[in-house]
């Protein structure tokens, strides 16, 4: 692998091992992340329960401004911990530095993990690769049993000539520690052969008669014999620990994993995007490829995501095999009983009975997955399919949301536009062929009566289409509002001529702070803020009623209210009543409509930029607060005119 031309799923671990250099390795780890564009975990040493020294926290938090992933590790770095971390994090390279023996840690590790790329930065110059590659850390059975020899040599050079100080009993212990050694780095087996070979050396080099395997003194035979059980048991024990370790760092890894996985597929938003990740990320971590299927809407499933390639294609057959494993509910496919011939490893994605998709793995060269990556590619099937049937859910429940809310304003539309539209209609309609008919039978009075019957209908329908006009307007942001200096009393009368018929039997005070007589607002837009208002609370409050509305200055906004007498709005409803189409519960009752008059007004009072909420009223009754921003300057020619 060259520096320049890293692999497809490259990722590079700085190991940070001395504080003082943190910044140093940074530096060097930012620019060859960047100049292979690959991505890079920081690893470094946190004592528990202890607040990070400063230059190493600064270093942190610059790795992590740079894009880089942090890891603390509780204790010392050692070399078997990085080969572990590196393999869960699909690390390729590892970068290293110490300020004692920059080259200790570093060939133990070439040793226990060749497949790295072992990276050291100078204190100046180009960064350049440390060590070469060095024999396997797991050795086959042959070597295992070399080693273990060159254990026990060791073991006897080192107690000869420890004999003329040490009593004899005592040199077993030498041994016991070559046993120990050969039991936890070479596994079992080359333990209990150590333990076995000690035996014969130790009987050969120090039990009288020397230099033979006979023997004299039942003592020396009692010895021997307690010191084969005690290295046999310590070898088999010995192994055991390792074993256990192996199985922690195996679930460690796995723990690890998963976590990770299920960060990455949190941020899935649609099926697809799920599908890429999860492809991804199998891919990484088995070090093969791998497929995502999902059910297509008028079709059998097929496959969306691929890794490493993009989107990797199954032949017919290969296909064939993974909607079997659909069908059966099971694995299918390679070192299972269901095709196994095939090259594809494929698990189904199921909720229940619900086929949500499958997931295929191929490993190189191959090979089928081992029990570990069958539980780790299980464990991740199963947050995929939880994680697709929350899709899922969500999909459904937004639809049926989408249905209702539908449903409910065409429902409320079609009793709106059948209230507000036919019955000005029918009046209009009647009046006018009064007039028509029985024009000569009419008095004078009669004549002029039914005309304005026409007219106050009329306008009332002119109304009510201006409002569907300004939903359309808000719906599509149509609304643009142009700002001048105006007299606000001009305003208040115009809307109140426009409502006189509506309001002619009402008593209706007008209070306007005399402050600020010129307002910066859009006329024609607070125009029809007010006439929705004022009708809404003339619709609204019992008949003859006062209607009260008042306008003063507060800091630099604009506070207007429209007061009625009628029975209020419930608190649960007061922001509601703003929806378009939304029925009061009252209203409903009483078998009044509501129109889309503070809808309407909620949205032309946004556009200008201020506010707008329902109160109740002391004394019984509802007020309708508006509040817009104001400028503090006004034109020369106003300050005249006022």
């Amino acid at each position: 692998m060259s520096l320049t031309e890293p692999a497809d799923h490259d990722r590079l671990l700085v190991v940070i091992e001395d504080q003082a250099l943190a910044a140093h390795l940074i530096r060097h780890g930012a620019a060859l992340a960047r100049a292979l564009e690959c991505s890079w975990v920081v690893l470094y040493s946190a004592p528990a329960e202890q607040p990070l020294a400063e230059p190493l926290a600064e270093a942190v938090r610059a790795a992590e401004h740079q894009g880089a992933e942090t890891v603390a590790l509780r204790g010392p770095l050692r070399s078997d911990g990085i080969r572990e971390f590196a393999a869960s994090c699909n690390g390729q390279m590892v970068m290293l530095m110490r300020g004692d023996n920059p080259r200790a840690l570093a060939r133990r590790l070439a040793a226990r993990a060749p497949e790295l790329t072992l990276i050291h930065p100078p204190m100046g110059g180009r960064v350049r690769r440390l060590l070469p590659r060095l024999p396997s850390a797991h050795p086959d059975l042959p070597q295992r049993f070399l080693l273990a020899t060159l254990a026990v040599l060791a073991s006897s050079l080192i107690a000869w000539p420890l004999n003329r100080w040490i009593p004899t009993a005592n040199l077993s212990l030498i041994f016991l520690v070559g046993v120990l050694f050969a039991a936890v780095r070479l596994g079992r087996s080359a333990g209990i052969y150590a333990g076995a070979i000690s035996f014969i050396s130790f009987n050969f080099l120090f039990t009288y008669p020397h230099f033979t395997l006979w023997v004299e003194h039942t003592e020396d035979l009692l010895a021997l014999g307690v010191f084969l059980l005690v290295a046999l048991v310590v070898a088999n024990l010995a192994a055991r620990v390792q074993r256990q370790l192996e199985t922690i760092r195996s679930g460690e890894r796995r723990t690890r994993l998963l976590y990770d996985f299920s960060r990455r597929i949190t941020g899935a938003v649609s099926g697809e995007d799920l599908a890429h990740s999860v492809a991804g990320y199998l891919a990484e971590t088995l070090q093969g490829e791998a497929v995502v299927l999902l059910p297509q809407p008028l079709g059998p499933p097929e496959v969306v995501a691929g890794a490493p390639t993009g989107k990797e294609t199954l032949t017919p057959p290969e296909r064939q095999v993974a909607l079997a494993s659909l069908a059966e509910h099971r694995p299918a496919g390679r070192g299972t009983d269901i095709e196994a011939a095939c090259g594809w490893y494929f698990v189904p994605l199921h909720s229940g009975r619900t086929a949500l998709g499958v997931l295929g793995v191929t490993l190189p060269e191959g090979l089928s997955p081992n029990q570990e990556e069958r539980r780790l590619l299980t464990a991740m099937r199963d947050q995929t399919a939880l994680a697709l049937e929350r899709m899922h859910l969500v999909e459904e429940r937004d639809r049926a949301a989408r249905l209702s809310e539908t449903e409910r304003l065409r429902a409320a539309l079609l009793s709106s536009v059948s209230h507000d539209l036919r019955t000005p209609l029918a009046t209009i309609m009647g009046a006018a062929s009064s007039l028509v008919e029985l024009r000569e039978a009419l008095s004078p009075e009669e004549s002029r009566e039914l005309t304005e019957q026409v007219l106050t209908e009329s306008e009332r329908l002119n109304r009510f289409v201006q409002n569907l006009l300004d939903m359309t307007r808000l719906g599509h942001d149509a609304v643009r509002p142009r700002f001048d200096w105006c007299e606000l009393k001009d305003i208040i009368a115009e809307a109140t001529r426009q409502l006189r018929r509506p309001l002619a039997e009402r008593e209706l005070s007008v209070e306007v702070d005399r402050s600020f007589p010129l307002v910066f607002t859009d006329p024609t837009l607070l125009q029809q803020v007010l006439i929705n208002l004022l009708e809404n609370a003339a619709r609204y409050s019992p008949e003859g009623s006062p209607i009260a509305l008042y306008a003063r200055r507060v800091v630099d906004e604009l506070e207007i209210q429209v007061c009625d007498r009628g029975p209020g709005i419930d608190p649960a409803e007061r922001e509601a009543v703003f929806d378009m189409f939304y029925r009061l519960r009252d209203a409903e009752r009483r078998g009044d409509r509501t129109g889309l008059g503070l809808a309407i007004c909620r949205g032309l009072v946004d556009a200008l930029g201020g506010n707008i909420e329902a109160r109740s009223r002391e004394g019984g009754g509802t007020c309708i607060r508006v509040v817009l921003p104001q400028r503090r300057a006004q034109p020369e020619a106003a300050e005249e005119r006022i």
